[in-house]
């Protein structure tokens, strides 16, 4: 019996194996994570209010990040103990861009590319659509257009 079930799983390795150079949805989707602060979302955001790297304000920056990630309870604190790096000990709050991750996704055959912003709080994204057929509603059975 244990003949026959090694048997059968090479062939099921093997069948796996060929089916998946022949699945049409290989490669068509995919995405890159980006911090905030990072490059790549500077560059396409375009906003020169993000603080440099290596700055007293990244740094602040990243230490209030750790805090809220090391618990919520800290981040709830209204903590007034300024951090201090070599020459500063200004900390500054920048609440504007609340707490999102950016992604590169990659949709679709050929690959279009967009930023989405991630909130940890959902497991949904909207990707933006710009085309004039795309569905603008949908009428449910009894009710209106959604």
């Amino acid at each position: 019996m244990s003949e026959f079930t090694r048997y059968s799983r090479v062939l099921l390795l093997m069948v796996l194996g060929l089916s998946a150079g022949a699945c049409y949805g290989f490669g068509t989707f995919g995405f890159e994570f980006h911090h905030r602060y990072s490059d790549p979302v500077k560059q396409i955001l375009a906003v020169d209010e993000l603080p440099a790297k290596g700055s007293l304000e990244y740094y602040s920056a990243m230490i209030h990040r750790d805090k809220i990630i090391k618990g919520r309870r800290l981040a709830a604190e209204n903590d007034q103990t300024p951090v201090t790096f070599l020459d500063g000990n200004a900390t500054y709050r920048l609440n504007s861009l609340g707490y999102l991750h950016y992604a590169n996704v990659t949709v679709g055959t050929p690959a279009l590319w967009f930023l989405v912003a991630l909130d940890t709080g959902s497991d949904l994204f909207w990707l933006p659509c710009d085309c004039s057929s795309c569905v603008h509603g949908i009428r449910s059975p009894g009710g209106p257009v959604i």
